[in-house]
């Protein structure tokens, strides 16, 4: 909605009926109007990225008898490589519930990005693996057909960082992690996996996750036996990382359910191991990398209405990012504005602006 209540745009995020013949027209041979069986977890503002914001949507749908929300590789926006981490629904599990992600324009209806957030069934060897040193070792879930399980987003947790990644708290079973995780998940035919409480960064662009890591009790990697016991309430994106807030659960005796959560660097004011239902507090620390990415063509009227200036600019955690301009109406010559992080404040740079 607009500033005044009125509306500007509106998305179902998935498809109602699919026009399986061609013709324009439902008819029998075309899959029918969707059940309402999709869900709204949370939704995020994302002020950073170009062209203008995007809103973050976190959704589920639950069971595969469904037309359940859009593909990752099926979006039209210029700017989409054409892939997302994971593209679809797989599998021929019905009775679960899977995440989605999608990251729609601010001030008109098209989506930009989108992936599913469906963690894999125990054992599942869907065949191709990722090309990205961040996830050696595990299956690509764009390759085969893997059945997967039930993984929820936790509602109102989702919080988008000063670069635009999308930073989200959920819960599953054989959870994708990647190298740089506090606490990783076995990977399939190495171990028995556990349900689990689980962080995780995407790229702005949903393709790839920059970090991914479980905070669960340290099960047994035979049988899968002491895992499953902790909820993950909330995060807050932190220099260099993501603070991420829950508790340990336990029983109606008020013993500690399952094993002890791995735990470093406890300060003096904190404990080692759980006492009844016990909160945990997570600084969960990766390098979030040099990114550049390329921006929309501003003139130079645009540039100044965004705030950008040649000046020093308050310090903030944000990667790095190019806003090119054209000539501008009065034909005066373009800049190539250029913002880089430096040890203590962010520096913009272009041509005939002097850097401080």
């Amino acid at each position: 909605m607009d500033d005044r209540g009125e509306l500007k745009w509106w998305s179902r995020c998935y498809a109602e009926w699919i026009d399986r013949d061609s013709s324009g027209v439902l008819g029998d041979a075309d899959a029918k109007t969707s059940s309402p069986d999709q869900y709204i977890d949370d939704l995020a503002v994302d002020y950073v990225s170009p062209p203008g914001g995007a809103l973050v949507v976190a959704a589920r749908c639950h069971g595969n008898n469904v037309i359940n929300y859009w593909s990752g590789d099926d979006i039209g926006y210029a700017e989409n490589s054409g892939t997302a981490f994971q593209n679809r629904f797989s599998g021929t599990n019905g009775n679960i519930h899977v995440a989605w992600i999608g990251v729609f324009s601010l001030d008109r209806e098209e989506l930009r990005y989108a992936t599913y957030l469906a963690e894999l069934n125990a054992g599942q060897n869907p065949g191709g693996s990722y090309d990205d040193p961040l996830l050696a070792g595990w299956y690509s879930l764009n390759s085969g057909w893997p059945d997967l399980n039930t993984t929820k987003v936790t509602p109102n947790s989702m919080a988008i960082d000063d670069a635009g990644n999308i930073c989200v708290i959920a819960s599953g079973r054989q959870t994708i992690t990647t190298t740089n995780a506090f606490q990783q998940m076995v990977k399939p035919g190495d171990g028995a996996g556990c349900w689990n409480a689980f962080v995780r960064v995407y790229r702005p662009d949903l393709a790839l996750p920059l970090y991914s890591s479980l905070v669960v009790g340290d099960w047994d990697k035979s049988s899968g036996a002491g895992g499953g016991n902790t909820v993950l309430n909330g995060l807050v994106s932190a220099a260099n990382g993501i603070l991420a807030l829950g508790y340990q659960a336990a029983d109606s005796a008020g013993t500690p359910a399952g094993n002890p959560v791995p735990v470093t660097g406890v300060p003096s004011w904190g404990a080692p191991a759980p006492q009844n239902e016990s909160a945990v507090l997570a600084k969960l620390a990766f390098a979030r990398p040099a990114q550049v990415t390329d921006g929309p063509t501003m003139d130079r009227r645009s540039l100044y209405r965004a705030g950008l200036r040649p000046q020093w600019l308050p310090a903030v955690d944000i990667c790095g990012r190019i806003v090119r301009s054209g000539r501008d109406g009065a034909g005066a010559s373009g800049v190539r504005v250029v913002i880089v992080k430096t040890g203590r404040r962010l520096v913009m740079s272009g041509a005939g602006w002097k850097a401080p």
